[in-house]
């Protein structure tokens, strides 16, 4: 909670479970052997050096879909300090695929100089900030998170692993 309002997120992945103890006796739920599926690639593109505002960060993420062929996102949303943007699949998968396409989803981000934070685009317990909701980040300064796209579109897990493909890293 921030003085004069709480801050909101959700999780982009479905558990196994809801809160339960860990090995360690911890009582945990938004844990990487928790996950069960998910539903969706993203990035979370934040406003400072080469992106300091929107307009920015959605020509940066345009230039990144044509050069990698990939679709344009279904959902932007303008989290109050950044740009998160959702490409939804059209069926949940499991954590084990979810995560060789998010790597290469990453990896093809980082070959093309996508300023985002990639540790996010690649991990599968990230939470992020619904539309809708207030960004409390700067107390002082509380930001509205709205819905800047958004359509239909789903995307087949299929077709954005053959899209992807050229970056899926090689596991040793």
């Amino acid at each position: 909670m921030v003085e004069g309002g709480h801050e909101v997120y959700f999780a982009l992945a479905s558990y196994k479970q809801g809160f339960h103890q860990n090995d360690k006796g911890k009582r945990v739920v938004r844990v990487r052997e928790n996950v069960q599926a998910l539903k969706a690639l993203w990035l979370d593109i934040d406003f400072k050096g080469e992106y300091p505002n929107a307009s920015k960060a959605l020509l940066a993420v345009r230039d990144f879909c044509a050069a990698t062929h990939m679709p344009r996102p279904a959902l932007l949303v303008g989290s109050g300090n950044g740009v998160h943007a959702y490409w939804p699949l059209d069926t949940a998968i499991p954590l084990d695929r979810w995560q060789r396409l998010a790597d290469a989803f990453k990896e093809a981000a980082k070959a093309h100089d996508l300023k985002a934070d990639l540790v996010c685009t690649a991990d599968a317990c990230r939470v992020l900030r619904p539309f809708g909701t207030m960004n409390f980040k700067d107390p002082a300064n509380p930001k509205a998170v709205k819905l800047l796209f958004s359509s239909d579109g789903d995307y087949s897990p299929d077709s954005l692993e053959a899209i992807l493909a050229p970056w899926q890293p090689t596991r040793k």
